[in-house]
């Protein structure tokens, strides 16, 4: 598997490897390194994160070939999201019924075409439209396109072994891209439970625990700094933030040989991501949050 998720706005997996001998008509499946490079070379997507805004209801995925060889390609969606465990570490979700109901974007979300073959060097525009939910309440609606591409294979039967045996290779590799739908009046923002830290050999561990705040997932940057008590910098971070709903985030604020002692540590969120438009995030004024730790 090759994973990314975003981390997860986009991300890409090594869906199967399958091969066959043509003389014996023998189904294999290798397991070596390095070809999982090549095959995650072959069809780009952009953009990583495809924003749609009620008022036109459709977006445009770019689909290119960059390979020497016709590709075969198919869309689906999936309801998935990133989410965190008790530690902080990041996860994909997936199946959760009760979410998907509230605000998957489920049978509502068509992309036209839904299969297609490109042609080496070629880019197709993909049609992402969402119909209508008037039912809905105002929010932002997700979901996940799943898109899968594999070299275009010749039928086995047409080829002509010579010699003995000949083995084919065929990747599937499988992407997927957030989808986002805007619908109504959006707002996010960011609450800062509590902070736990401990000590670690690079410095201090921050384990954030956060609410978002809103109808919309928060999208932006998160930092932190690290002060003694005469109000000297002895630390910084920073990192993108991505929050459907409460989270836990790790932070690491690097400085050796912290000695025991009080501290404060300040947090700052903001709704700006270097990969990301301005115009398709939620925007919320900037968030702080300032807090004592103790070492001991």
């Amino acid at each position: 598997m090759i994973r990314s998720e975003e981390k997860f706005p986009m991300s890409r997996k090594l869906l199967s490897v399958t091969g066959f001998m043509l003389l014996f008509g023998l189904l294999m499946v290798p397991f070596w390194g390095g070809s999982a490079q090549q095959a995650q070379a072959q069809v780009s997507l952009a953009p990583t994160s495809l924003f749609i805004f009620e008022t036109g209801g459709i977006g445009e995925l770019f689909v290119s070939n960059r390979s020497q060889i016709p590709q075969e390609v198919n869309v689906r969606f999936e309801f998935q999201f990133p989410t965190s465990d008790a530690e902080g570490n990041i996860r994909m979700t997936e199946g959760d019924e009760a979410i998907a109901a509230e605000w998957g974007l489920g049978e509502m979300v068509r992309v036209f075409p839904r299969r297609l073959v490109l042609q080496p060097g070629e880019t197709q525009t993909l049609r992402v439209q969402v119909r209508p939910m008037r039912d809905r309440p105002d929010g932002m609606f997700f979901t996940r396109a799943i898109v899968s591409s594999n070299a275009l294979q010749q039928d086995v039967g047409q080829q002509e072994a010579a010699e003995g045996i000949r083995t084919q290779i065929n990747y599937i590799l499988e992407q997927s891209i957030p989808v986002f739908y805007r619908r109504g009046s959006n707002t996010t923002g960011v609450d800062v439970e509590r902070i736990e830290a401990s000590r670690a050999e690079q410095g201090l561990n921050l384990l954030v625990h956060l609410q978002r705040t809103g109808n919309s997932p928060f999208m932006g940057t998160m930092g932190a700094q690290l002060f003694d008590m005469n109000g000297n910098q002895l630390a910084e971070s920073s990192s993108s933030a991505f929050l459907y709903f409460d989270e836990r985030r790790r932070m690491t604020l690097r400085h050796e040989d912290l000695p025991p002692g009080r501290y404060r540590v300040e947090l700052w969120f903001e709704t700006q991501r270097r990969d990301m438009a301005s115009g398709n995030i939620v925007q919320a004024p900037r968030i702080t949050h300032s807090t004592i730790v103790e070492l001991p």
